[in-house]
């Protein structure tokens, strides 16, 4: 089936426009300005950057610059639901791994949980990556997209 007919313009909106470039300021900001990335996105200011963990930062942007070829680029020259939902679930799998180096970060799932403790970033970043998370679980599980009366494909 096509995701072009079946998959509801907004999530593809999101999927191929909204996350790819959401995801390049991630790029930019891992190989140019690795010292704002783990006390403002991963240790909620407990952990402090040192320039020698420099190649762990360039290491993660070239995962981020993959993960936005594959929304950015890749997805949208594929229409074919079935590409598109293994595309998202291996997505998923970097998502897991982000909530979990934020709760990591964060002192553990009890520091990363104590929501009393946020602040106006913490907030944000972690609702716009649980909204774009969201998006692609739709995405894998079929929510809102026409045509599930077949037998879904993952």
């Amino acid at each position: 089936m096509k995701a072009t007919t079946t998959i509801p313009r907004p999530l593809r909106f999101i999927i191929t426009t909204i996350e790819p470039c959401t995801t390049l300021y991630g790029v930019y900001v891992g190989l140019f300005r690795p010292e704002v990335l783990m006390p403002y996105y991963f240790s909620r200011g407990t952990i402090a950057y040192t320039p020698d963990t420099k190649c762990l930062y360039t290491q993660l942007a070239g995962l981020w610059a993959l993960f936005a070829f594959i929304l950015g680029v890749l997805l949208p020259s594929v229409d074919d639901v079935v590409f598109w939902r293994r595309a998202c679930l291996g997505c998923l799998l970097v998502d897991v791994s982000y909530f979990y180096a934020m709760s990591e970060g964060g002192g553990g799932w009890g520091g990363f949980l104590n929501f009393a403790t946020y602040t106006a970033w913490d907030w944000y970043t972690l609702l716009a990556s649980v909204a774009l998370t969201l998006v692609r679980f739709m995405v894998v599980l079929g929510v809102g997209v026409k045509g599930e009366g077949e037998k879904k494909k993952i």
